[in-house]
């Protein structure tokens, strides 16, 4: 009966990805979102943010070619509508994206 249980499980919680890949899914796609809008509003509020235009224009520029090839390699992609970006002022060169169209640039 345990397997049985396991298999089910397994078997209603495979999603095939955007890419074609199988993946297993156990959390929906609208709690991840709520979850990464949470994580995203905490990192603003315990991280400085900048707020240079030149710098956010330069950001915002590289993020919307980003986002413009998913949307043409994934056409079928479920994707944000809009999207969220911050610059946050950090020397570790890195950039994130979160589930609920939220991006992250480190200033570094």
């Amino acid at each position: 009966l345990l397997l049985i249980l396991v298999i089910v499980t397994f078997l209603t919680g495979c999603q095939e990805s955007p890419t074609g890949r199988n993946r297993l899914a156990l959390v929906p796609d609208a709690v991840l979102a709520d979850m990464g809008q949470e994580s995203f509003a905490q990192m603003k509020q315990q991280n400085a943010v900048i707020t240079r235009p030149d710098i956010n224009r330069l950001v915002q520029c590289i993020t919307e070619a980003l986002v413009s090839a998913a949307h043409t390699r994934y056409p079928d992609a479920p994707m944000p509508q809009s999207w969220e970006i911050a610059v946050f002022e950090n020397a570790t060169p890195n950039a994130f994206a979160l589930p609920g169209g939220k991006i992250g640039v480190h200033s570094g």
